[in-house]
């Protein structure tokens, strides 16, 4: 039909168009002949107006430059009179020779001065500098726009003196003086004649005779080209400016010297005539008969392939992966039977498909979430919903932590069931898989089996042999399992085993499970899996991540305090919640027994200000102790103080691995609740000293644990009842009621200096690797905090005494005075203040020697220690003098200690030298002295006053500080000599 029509119309619509075609063709030559002649002539007009304007400049510039000498006034009068010769000019402007100022101007009425723009104007400066015709002038290629962005023709001459140019002159053309040459050439100004535009190098417009308000000076650089009518320039030229709707045949021709562009546009409807409008309806005519033709055709083949269509579009669809597609054809021929068969593999292919997105939509929900629960809930609805099974459940095994597989339980926690197909929710979740079950056999087998319920007499001997938890066969939900007919079960196998299963039921028929449905349960089977074990390394790293975060965190708290105390008190707190467990103790060398609880928390226990931690700060510190004037106060726990000052054995025994051990060793083979101490050293490892560096812990330490459950030096204690190494210390954990317990070692070097315990007294527990690891860590930061607290205590210690005398030093004497009188001030009470010079220290270093000096300056210091009260400081001020502050006593009290002490020391002989003796003075405050360099400077002149006294004798200031009478300094020792004497009498 289509080849009919087509050999009907084709050879009439053939003649007609060729007919008109020639003329059309015609009529086309004739027309680019016109328009190029046009352009021609246009151009010539255009170039001998340039020229002749670039010469009428040149006049001018030649008559300036043969006065040199003109005047300001005489030079525009001369560029006035230009101007009026020549109407089409705007301006004459008189530049230097370097183009970067105007010398002079003049501009016709109404005109604008384009002084400032021609300097700025860089295209013109350039011409300037590259002028290389100085007796000719020139006109600029490109139109320069102004500040207000009107459009200026410029023409330039130079100004030669000899034959150096001195400058330039320029004219500003108005561009409608180009406009002017063409009126009368094209005639009617309308969209019917022809369209004639100038247009600059720079693609912009210069004068245009349609439109010229409108498009003169625009710049169209990008605008749309189309093609020149001429053969001299074949291609495509930018017609800048000129497109309009009128359809035109154009010409393009360059003005010489200018480089502008002149183009010509005459409209078609005046070249072709006629021809062209039959031409255009003969087209037409064709292209409507041969629409026609395939209509007609189209409708002639449709009503026989019908089918065959549908059949290929079937086909098309199902290449795309379009299943929804069928096909009905009712006959019973061929075709009937082939579009039935792809009917049904159009289903089963749709079914594969909604499989494949099923286990993807799996996929990704395993990739996207971590919340292992929401993807096991929504994989068993997925599942049963896209094999219409009656129910779907997947449990996981329970183990319950150990290596016996008699107790081992299925817990289906994730349940779904249609209750149109007969599906129940099940009512006991938790099944006994025993030893000897089906359920075993599954598990043990590791792959999918299909089972035919109705073939078993005793359903429930697949899942536990009669047994669930509740050990009761009468207990036994008998509905959960009873109308099940057709059964699949799969298990979860990862690399670790098998952690699961996922069992597939139907209810209501005996089903016959399709290769594409089995295949299906093992694809999703495989994806939780997956994401059983993402869900594993995801609590293995989030259980680090606590880990580390809860050791940093106990790093930060002891970075903030380098006071032992206040570091394992934070360790035993955040250590018990990290675990939850019930009891955490830290156990020290003591002088009370080897090892002493010395800090511990108890779960659920408060705290309270009234004590302080640690068996040591109960006891009565030493008055004259560095070590113990700055100790602070420390919160700790009120319910388990008791445990404070425990023992854990009554032996004493020393840890390190080099010395003897003695009895208990024996009876404990050589550990301390399972750790080792015989083998500390091979234990021990390099510790980071460092507490900024960042905390690695390693979470697996089965490959680090022995046969006594030892990890990495560390004693792992379920259960205390049985273990061999908890016999020797049946007292202590019977004291602390421990259960279960880790024990850490706390090394410095290979030395123990102290022992970390977690107890569990609810009840038996069985410690995780991720536990014990994390007690390892905090064992490894907590030693090299209590070394660094030790080495801080050292410092402090050693910054505040004498290495001579182990007294205080002057710095902190000067401290503790400022304290102690503002605490007397606060209180009212007197503070008194005793300097001690050894006489003649000088002489006995220089005739015994600076050792014998040595120990008379440790002699004095060994009779302060032994007669001061425990509240009295001392310290060596200086050289061979001694300070003593004297709180709550008074002058006459303070005479009486300084006597006693001025005795002592002349009773004491010293080895190798024999006596000595001492000068001593006293002052008081606040009776003497009322700040502390006052209350020194009076206490020293007390003493300078007993030494240039003869020396030997206690020297007392007195002076009333309301009185203005001069202090005395009452000789002490010679009055309470002379109060025995008259005793005596």
């Amino acid at each position: 039909m289509l080849l009919l029509c087509l050999g009907v119309a084709a050879p009439l619509l053939a003649i007609g168009s060729f007919s008109l075609f020639k003329e059309y063709k015609t009529l086309k030559m004739e027309a680019e002949r016109a328009t190029t002649m046009q352009a021609a002539t246009g151009v010539g007009t255009l170039n001998s107006w340039a020229t002749s304007q670039c010469h009428s400049l040149s006049s001018v510039a030649a008559l300036l430059a043969t006065e040199p000498k003109q005047k300001p006034e005489q030079i525009k009068k001369t560029l006035a009179a230009a101007l009026t010769s020549q109407p089409t000019w705007q301006g004459l402007y008189l530049v230097s020779e370097d183009g970067r100022a105007v010398l002079s101007a003049a501009t016709a009425a109404g005109a604008r001065d384009l002084s400032s723009d021609l300097v700025k104007d860089k295209s013109f400066v350039s011409a300037v500098n590259q002028s290389i015709l100085p007796q000719k002038g020139d006109m600029l290629d490109t139109l320069l726009m102004d500040q207000t962005n009107a459009p200026h023709l410029v023409a330039m001459a130079p100004i030669v003196r000899g034959k150096a140019i001195k400058g330039s002159l320029v004219a500003s053309i108005t561009p409608n003086a180009v406009l002017g040459l063409f009126t009368g050439l094209t005639g009617p100004l309308d969209q019917n004649n022809a369209v004639i535009a100038v247009i600059d190098s720079q693609k912009r417009v210069i004068a245009r005779n349609l439109g010229n308000a409108y498009w003169q000076g625009r710049d169209f650089s990008h605008a749309k080209t189309v093609q020149a009518s001429t053969h001299k320039i074949r291609g495509t030229i930018e017609g800048v400016g000129i497109a309009d709707p009128t359809a035109r045949a154009y010409a393009f021709d360059r003005v010489p010297g200018t480089n502008w562009l002149l183009v010509v546009g005459v409209p078609t409807t005046a070249i072709y005539g006629t021809a062209h409008d039959w031409l255009k309806l003969m087209i037409a005519l064709a292209v409507c008969a041969i629409g026609i033709s395939f209509v007609l055709a189209y409708m002639a083949t449709h009503h026989f392939t019908r089918t065959i269509n549908g059949l290929v579009r079937e086909a098309l669809a199902l290449g795309r992966g379009d299943f929804s597609k069928r096909v009905a054809v009712n006959s019973t021929d061929e075709l009937g039977l082939l579009a039935r068969a792809f009917n049904e593999m159009a289903g089963l292919l749709e079914s594969e498909r909604d499989q494949k997105d099923m286990v993807q939509r799996i996929s990704e929900s395993v990739r996207q979430s971590l919340d292992i629960d929401q993807i096991l809930n929504t994989t068993v609805e997925e599942l049963g919903r896209n094999l219409k099974a009656s129910r779907c459940c997947l449990a996981l095994i329970d183990t319950h932590q150990t290596l016996a597989t008699e107790d081992d339980e299925l817990v289906f926690d994730y349940n779904w069931w249609d209750e149109a197909t007969g599906g129940t929710p099940l009512q006991d979740r938790v099944v006994l898989i025993g030893t000897t079950t089906i359920l075993r056999k599954i598990i043990d087998q590791g792959s999918l089996i299909w089972l035919d319920m109705l073939a078993i007499d005793h359903k429930n001997e697949i899942f536990c042999s009669g047994k669930f938890r509740s050990d009761d066969v009468n207990n036994m939900s008998e509905s959960d399992w009873a109308s099940v007919k057709s059964l699949v079960a799969c298990p979860i196998t990862t690399q670790s085993g098998t952690r699961g299963m996922i069992l597939v039921q139907q209810c209501d028929h005996l089903r016959y499970w399709g290769q594409s449905e089995l295949g299906l349960i093992e694809a999703v089977a495989s994806q939780v899996a997956l994401a059983i074990e993402h869900g594993r390394l995801y609590k293995h790293a989030r259980t680090m991540a606590e880990q580390e975060q809860l050791i940093n965190h106990i790093v930060r708290s002891v970075r903030t305090s380098l006071d032992v105390d206040t570091i394992l008190d934070t360790v035993t707190i955040e250590l018990s919640k990290a675990l939850g467990a019930d009891l955490v103790q830290i156990a020290q060398p003591r002088a009370e027994g080897p090892l002493i609880v010395t800090h511990e928390f108890s779960a659920g226990s408060g705290l309270t200000d009234d004590t302080t931690s640690g068996v040591d700060d109960h006891a009565s510190p030493d008055a004259n102790s560095p070590a113990d004037a700055d100790i602070a106060s420390v919160p700790t726990r009120s319910s388990d103080v008791k445990h404070k000052g425990l023992s854990l054995y009554p032996n004493n025994i020393d840890f390190h691995p080099n010395a003897s051990a003695g009895n208990f060793i024996a009876e404990t083979s050589g550990s301390v609740l399972g750790i080792d101490i015989a083998n500390l050293k091979a234990f021990f490892k390099d510790k980071a000293t460092d507490l900024e560096q960042p905390i690695k812990i390693e979470l697996t330490v089965s490959s680090l644990q022995n046969d006594d459950n030892t990890v990495n030096g560390l004693s792992v204690i379920n259960d205390v009842t049985v273990d061999k190494r908890c016999h020797a210390f049946k007292e202590y954990l019977e004291t602390v009621a421990s259960k279960s317990l880790i024990a850490a070692p706390l090394l410095n070097d290979s030395h123990l200096i102290g022992v970390l315990i977690v107890h569990q007294r609810s009840g038996k527990r069985v410690w995780t690797e991720r536990e014990i690891s994390l007690v390892s860590g905090v064992a490894d930061q907590l030693a090299v905090a209590i070394t660094h607290a030790q080495l801080f205590a050292q410092v402090k210690h050693q910054a505040i005494t004498d290495g001579l005398t182990g007294l205080y030093n002057h710095v902190y004497l000067k401290n503790r005075l400022s304290e102690e009188l503002r605490l007397a001030e606060r209180k009212g009470t007197p503070v008194s203040l005793i300097m001690i010079d050894l006489d003649k220290l000088k002489v006995i270093n220089d005739n015994y020697g600076h050792p014998v000096g040595d120990a008379a300056i440790r002699q004095i210091a060994a009779i302060l220690k032994t007669l001061l009260r425990s509240g009295d400081t001392a310290a060596r001020y200086g050289g061979e003098e001694f300070s003593i502050i004297l709180p709550e006593t008074s002058l006459l009290e303070a005479a009486l200690i300084a006597d006693r002490l001025c005795s002592q020391i002349r009773n004491t002989p010293v080895p190798g030298l024999g006596k000595v003796t001492a000068s001593l003075g006293t002052a008081c405050y606040p009776k003497q002295a009322r700040s502390t360099s006052e209350l020194i400077e009076k206490a020293d002149k007390a003493l300078y006053v007993a030494k240039n006294s003869g020396r030997d004798q206690v020297r007392v200031f007195e002076e009333d500080l309301q009185t203005t009478s001069q202090p005395t300094f009452t000789n002490v020792t010679r009055e309470i000599e002379s109060l025995k004497q008259n005793k005596k009498e």
